[in-house]
């Protein structure tokens, strides 16, 4: 497989290349390969607005916004589509969203019920209150540098649980 590079187009593939990103069972690919591919297509030109005919999608970055509307256009919930577009911020605009972070998200359901999720960082697990003592007093200096400062993320862990619960394409 080859691709052939023209000089005006500033690095971005040619029109002959191709990627494999897996497949689901059904033959389709993964949600998170097809937004990554909206992505793709949206930088190579070929999705220059993300729209979706049951829905739409709102972000920071239109690339992310064309993501989760690929998943609705696939017949995905609004969840499909926001941990979609979720994912595409991540790379797309990695100074506002990343895998080292977390999140919140409310899901209002069918059924009229509300689902709030926080998946913000946490205190490694090791963090005790008495690990940010010495001498017998607190030391607030303990918990502004160093490991016991340091949050675990949740970003990953919360999109896969929203999807899990509320998604309806393969992940």
């Amino acid at each position: 497989m080859t691709s052939q590079r023209d000089p005006s187009t500033r690095g971005r593939r040619g029109k002959d290349s191709r990627s494999c990103f897996g497949t689901s069972r059904e033959g389709k690919p993964p949600l998170v390969s097809r937004a990554l591919l909206a992505v793709a297509a949206a930088v190579l030109g070929a999705a220059p607005v993300a729209r979706a005919g049951a829905g739409a999608v709102a972000t920071e970055h239109p690339l992310a916004a064309a993501a989760g509307a690929e998943m609705l256009r696939a017949g995905g919930t609004v969840v499909d589509a926001a941990v979609a577009a979720a994912a595409a911020v991540c790379v797309v605009h990695a100074s506002s969203c990343g895998l080292g972070g977390g999140g919140f998200a409310l899901v209002h359901r069918a059924d009229g019920r509300d689902v709030a999720l926080d998946y913000r960082e946490e205190a490694p697990g090791a963090a005790t209150p008495d690990r940010f003592f010495k001498d017998g007093r607190p030391d607030e200096a303990l918990a502004r540098s160093g490991g016991l400062a340091v949050g675990v993320p949740g970003e990953a862990a919360g999109l896969t649980t929203l999807h899990r619960r509320f998604g309806r394409l393969p992940l």
